[in-house]
């Protein structure tokens, strides 16, 4: 849930046990206003808005907004006695708001999706486990079963009301369990997990996957799975449906070193582009010769430029940075600034002259 900003449809967590709270005892607007501020949050709980915000987003009266975020910030009476926040809600701090059980809630859902996830897990794996035991089972009775006679003597026939001399064979016992085995195989077939030889296109990664994607660094995550989709998946063997994820995750690591590699050569073409306008070769390009840092410019400076009306700060710093850095000389920032002075002190000059 952590990276929401990377999700296709950001989510918060609201449980049913609020339409046993306090909260849906109070007024429609009331309502409306805390669940606005519930799904507008960030992770942390954090709402950026004031009350007129508040009364916008909520779609109330400006009074309604205040009334019920007045509320929210006063304690219960009937709070739980181990609350530290005596009921309260919400608390005001700069820029807006923040909910107080923001985080526990969003650790209970991560909770109840764990559990659920492992409980599939669980049903698959037993079900699997049924299957095989069924399979072997069957396999056995199927072997313990002869296929010949016990003896080399001539098994007896049996006669019917046919014409006299036509003789009817006992049926093998292997082939009449066979039918019986078959039925029973196609009976259980069901219960093995699917396989999967490539993504469904209704599939979409859940949002502990993006997180966990966040969490290893991968920025397109939406990318990468859409790369995997054009193409099989595990092999001849495939993956088992209930895994899918933990196939995905697999990838991180790899994604992880493609994304560096691509921002490596992003710089190295960087560093080409430049080289060409100077006529070296890309391994002869030189570093910046100049340090400085924009944001401990000495502020006379700009200042100094502003007075003499030499033009737009940044563009005359600029400007000098091209010129010093072919100079051949390498700055510092204090040495830096000392000549870009300078220079500006000569610009000055030239200006009155003129």
């Amino acid at each position: 849930m952590e990276g929401s900003h990377h999700m296709r449809n950001p989510y918060t967590c609201i449980f049913r046990r609020t339409l046993t709270s306090r909260i849906w005892s109070l007024s429609p607007e009331t309502r409306c206003v805390w669940l606005w501020l519930r799904l507008t949050a960030d992770p942390e709980g954090f709402v950026t808005a004031d009350l007129a915000g508040v009364a916008t987003g909520a779609n109330v009266e400006p009074a309604a907004a205040r009334r019920a975020m007045e509320g929210f910030e006063s304690p219960d009476p009937d709070a739980d006695p181990d609350d530290p926040n005596e009921g309260r809600m919400v608390k005001r701090v700069k820029g807006g708001w923040l909910i107080f059980d923001a985080e526990e809630s969003r650790e209970l859902a991560r909770t109840e999706a764990r559990n659920a996830r492992n409980a599939g897990y669980a049903r698959a794996r037993r079900a699997r486990e049924r299957a095989e035991a069924r399979v072997a089972n069957d396999t056995e009775l199927s072997l313990s079963v002869p296929t010949e006679p016990p003896t080399k003597t001539k098994p007896k026939t049996t006669t019917t009301n046919k014409p006299k001399g036509e003789e009817i064979s006992p049926l093998p016992p292997a082939a009449a369990v066979y039918p019986v085995r078959m039925a029973q195989w196609e009976a259980h077939a069901g219960t093995e997990p699917a396989t999967l030889h490539a993504l469904p296109d209704d599939w979409e990664p859940s949002a502990e996957l993006r997180a966990d994607a966040t969490i290893a660094g991968i920025t397109n995550l939406d990318e990468r799975i859409a790369s995997l989709r054009t193409g099989p998946i595990g092999g001849t063997r495939g993956v088992l449906a209930h895994q899918l994820e933990k196939y995905i995750r697999g990838f991180f690591g790899k994604w992880r070193t493609w994304e560096q590699t691509d921002r490596a050569k992003a710089r190295t073409e960087a560093q080409r582009t430049a080289a060409v306008s100077t006529g070296k070769k890309p391994w002869e390009a030189p570093e910046p010769l100049v340090e400085l840092d924009m944001r401990y410019l000495d502020t006379r400076i700009t200042k100094f430029i502003t007075a003499h009306n030499l033009g737009t700060p940044a563009t005359l710093i600029q400007e000098w940075l091209a010129e010093a850095n072919t100079a051949g000389k390498k700055l510092r920032h204090a040495e830096a600034q000392k000549a870009l002075k300078v220079w500006l002190s000569d610009r000055a000059q030239k200006a009155r002259a003129a």
